[in-house]
């Protein structure tokens, strides 16, 4: 079956398996910690090692813990924290997802942190399978200057999202990157793509 090239974003927890991502295929890496938790901000000292020993794009997870996507202005001021001291590291690419309690993109909290990332690509996370109103959040993402949004269209698995996430990528059109994420792996990709017309794919066996 011939398939497309596609950009593939593996989401690691650990510089030995950041490694070997790197070695079987990865073209980026989506560097976590807490991967039980859905991914959570990753210590100073491990990124610093990452950068040194990767050689492909590292995006690196900004949450201050697991649960809810709503957090206290202390927790946004954590993450603001956290993206300044990363970029003087090297860190270019960031991923969060900030949600008012109404299950909306909170403009002002993710204005702020794309602000902090000034210079850098972000990556707006599965927080966005959360929100009621998946195409009116996407516009919102697009308004605020974010480059990517991570999905599954709203499901459990990405392929169980597929008619909603290629409406989501023509919506996007070149403004955004749509990225599929959930249940992707290096057996089913290839049946992934030829169902959906995504040009980025994620997951934590994506190689």
């Amino acid at each position: 079956m011939s398939v497309r090239k596609v950009i593939k974003e593996a989401c690691i927890e650990g510089i030995e398996q950041a490694s070997l991502a790197e070695k079987k295929g990865a073209q980026r890496i989506e560097y976590c910690a807490n991967l039980k938790e859905g991914g959570t901000t990753p210590s100073f000292g491990e990124l610093k090692v990452v950068l040194s020993k990767l050689h492909i794009p590292v995006a690196v997870m900004i949450r201050p813990r697991g649960g809810n996507f709503c957090y206290s202005p202390l927790e946004i001021e954590v993450m603001i924290a956290d993206i300044t001291e990363f970029k003087k590291i090297g860190v270019n690419h960031f991923v969060f997802g900030v949600l008012t309690k109404s299950r909306e993109i909170h403009k002002k909290n993710t204005k702020r942190l794309i602000e902090a990332c000034k210079g850098s690509t972000v990556t707006f996370h599965r927080a966005f399978d959360d929100v009621k109103d998946q195409y009116l959040a996407l516009e919102t993402l697009i308004q605020l200057g974010c480059h990517k949004v991570l999905t599954s269209g709203g499901e459990e698995r990405a392929i169980l999202g597929k008619k909603k996430l290629n409406k989501l990528i023509f919506q996007a059109g070149s403004r955004i990157t749509v990225i599929p994420g959930a249940g992707i792996t290096a057996q089913n990709i290839e049946k992934f793509l030829c169902a959906v017309q995504c040009c980025e794919v994620h997951g934590t066996k994506i190689v």
